[in-house]
């Protein structure tokens, strides 16, 4: 368990029900079996999300492997940071349980002595830090986040801040959807220069239906290009 973990996270920011396109929730069925997490952010502005909006959110997490939050629009800027910790070390209980029953002959981390459950804890809080880290933010501009993009793009400046306090390697995309005339905007292509994110966000104009799932299948492809250019963002940079 000394090698670096890699965690590929789709972090999904939206207000609400894709009405467009292609199911969300299959498409976060294929991001996972593909090895990509789903992260879900439901964002409200003081009213509801409504029924069918809570049970696509969870659903779409579920189906992803990943963790679903539905938050006031204030919470936000928390929420991103939270929900990316919290699915990196769900999967390193999932990484360690499998490998405790050839490690120390035990089912999971509830069956081993104190002393050994702290050794592990250690060890996963060491895995977490040092991971690669490579998070898509793909963010619902559709009308009717229009209230609530200001906020949005405050809690991306925050993440940003956090990637920069780890000691392990991250990677961040920055993606809205729906794009005009395409699917998607890639605000931010894949960068490992995390400092320059916050120099580019810009004319995130909501507008549009919501293409959730089209959004996520797409997404799913930006994992599989070339790899990281230093400097890629430079041409971005206004």
């Amino acid at each position: 368990m000394n090698e670096t973990l890699v965690f590929n996270q789709i972090t999904l920011i939206t207000d609400g029900c894709s009405n467009q396109g292609y199911s969300p929730i299959e498409a976060a069925r294929q991001a996972y079996q593909k090895g990509i997490i789903i992260n879900v952010i439901g964002i409200t502005d003081g009213g509801q999300i409504g029924k069918q909006g809570i049970l696509e959110i969870e659903g779409i997490a579920k189906a992803g492997g990943g963790l679903s939050q539905i938050v006031p629009v204030e919470r936000v800027k928390k929420t991103v940071q939270f929900v990316t910790r919290q699915a990196m070390n769900k999967t390193i209980t999932q990484v360690v349980n499998a490998q405790l029953v050839q490690i120390l002959g035990e089912k999971d981390l509830v069956e081993i002595s104190p002393n050994q459950r702290l050794k592990v804890a250690n060890m996963m809080d060491e895995m977490a830090e040092h991971s690669h880290l490579k998070v898509l933010l793909l963010i619902d501009q559709s009308a009717s986040m229009l209230k609530k993009m200001e906020k949005v793009q405050e809690a991306i400046v925050d993440f940003q801040l956090s990637l920069l306090s780890r000691a392990g390697e991250s990677s961040i995309s920055i993606v809205i959807f729906p794009g005009n005339p395409d699917l998607l905007n890639i605000k931010i292509p894949w960068t490992k220069d995390i400092k320059k994110v916050d120099t580019i966000l810009h004319q995130m104009v909501p507008q549009g239906n919501t293409p959730t799932g089209s959004a996520i299948l797409k997404s799913i492809d930006l994992f599989y290009q070339s790899k990281h250019k230093q400097g890629l963002l430079d041409e971005y940079v206004v």
